[in-house]
C-alpha cells in the first residue's frame, strides 16, 4: 500500500474515485494476505501435524479476540493520554511506549508460532480508526521508516537474490512465465472484479494495472517464505524479479492508461514525507 499510495499521488489520482476504489481493494488484499501468510507460517511451524497446527490457530484466533475485545478498550485510553494536549504530537515518552507494545505483540506472535510481523499488524489493525494517534505515530515514525527500516528491507532482499542462479534459458522461460501468471491472474481478477462492480473497461484497466503492483508486501511474504524454508533459492530470486518488475511496470502502463481515458497527461506531483500523509 505505501508504494501504491506514492504512485496515486504522482499521477495525482489519490482522491478519485479510481483511487479511492483501488486503495481499499489493496488494504482488504493485504489484510488477507496477512492472514493467509500468518496461516501458512503455523503449519509449516506444526510440521504439518494437525493437533500441532491447530493449537497455533485457537492461540492466535485468542490473541486477536483478545487484542480486540479486551486491550482494545485499554489501547484507545493509553493512546489518547500519549497524546500531547496541546498540539496532538506524540512525545517521546509515548513513542518508547508504542515501540515497547509493538514489540511486546511480536514477541507474542513469535511464541505463538506464526511469523512475529502478524503481532504489530492486528495492533494496528486494532487502533487503524484512532485517526489522530495514527497520524502522531506516522509523523514520528514516517522519516526513521522511509529513511533506515525500508532501504535496509529492500538491500537486505536484493543481498539475498542471486540473479546467478539462473543459469540457464529454460531458468529465465521459468522466470517468464511466473511473471506473465502472476500479471494475467491478478489482471484477470480485479478486471473481472471491477467489470461486474460497473466500471467501464478502461478503468477496469488501470484498477488491474495498480493492483498489480505487488512491491511491500509481496517482498515480506516471499522473504517469510525463504525463511520458513518452503521458498528455495532460485525460486526466490524469480518471486522478486517478478515484484520488482510489476511493480516498475505500475507508473508507465498507468500514465498511458490514464492519459487514453481524459485526453490528457496525468500532472506529475512530486513525492514527499508530507505528500505522504495522505496515503
Amino acid at each position: 500500500i505505501p508504494i501504491l499510495g506514492r504512485i496515486m499521488i504522482e499521477l495525482n489520482i489519490q482522491r478519485t474515485r479510481l483511487g479511492t476504489l483501488t486503495i481499499t481493494a489493496a488494504a482488504i488484499d493485504d489484510a488477507f494476505g496477512w492472514i493467509l501468510l500468518a496461516a501458512v507460517s503455523a503449519v509449516i511451524h506444526g510440521g504439518f501435524q494437525l493437533f500441532i497446527v491447530a493449537r497455533m490457530a485457537l492461540l492466535t484466533l485468542g490473541f486477536v479476540l483478545t487484542c480486540w475485545f479486551v486491550a482494545r478498550p485499554i489501547l484507545i485510553r493509553c493512546a489518547d493520554c500519549l497524546l500531547h494536549r496541546g498540539n496532538r504530537d506524540l512525545t517521546v515518552s509515548g513513542l518508547s511506549a508504542v515501540l515497547v507494545t509493538v514489540l511486546l505483540a511480536a514477541a507474542i506472535t513469535n511464541a505463538i508460532g506464526v511469523f512475529a510481523i502478524f503481532g504489530p499488524f492486528v495492533l494496528g489493525a486494532v487502533l487503524s480508526d484512532r485517526h489522530a494517534f495514527r497520524d502522531a505515530v506516522g509523523r514520528r515514525l514516517r522519516e526513521m521508516v522511509y529513511a533506515l527500516f525500508l532501504p535496509v528491507f529492500f538491500t537486505y532482499t536484493g543481498l539475498r537474490t542471486n540473479v546467478g542462479l539462473l543459469e540457464s534459458g529454460f531458468d529465465w522461460m521459468l522466470c517468464g512465465l511466473v511473471f506473465a501468471a502472476a500479471t494475467i491472474g491478478k489482471m484477470l481478477g480485479c478486471g473481472v472484479a471491477a467489470r461486474l462492480g460497473g466500471l467501464s473497461w478502461r478503468e477496469c484497466g488501470c484498477v488491474s494495472v495498480m493492483m498489480n503492483t505487488r512491491a511491500l508486501m509481496g517482498l515480506i511474504a516471499i522473504n517469510v517464505g525463504r525463511e520458513l524454508g518452503v521458498v528455495p533459492d532460485r525460486v526466490f530470486s524469480m518471486l522478486v524479479i517478478m515484484a520488482v518488475a510489476t511493480t516498475l511496470l505500475t507508473t508507465p502502463v498507468l500514465r498511458r492508461l490514464l492519459a487514453e481515458a481524459t485526453g490528457t497527461t496525468p500532472s506529475h506531483r512530486p513525492t514527499t514525507t508530507d505528500h505522504a500523509d495522505h496515503r
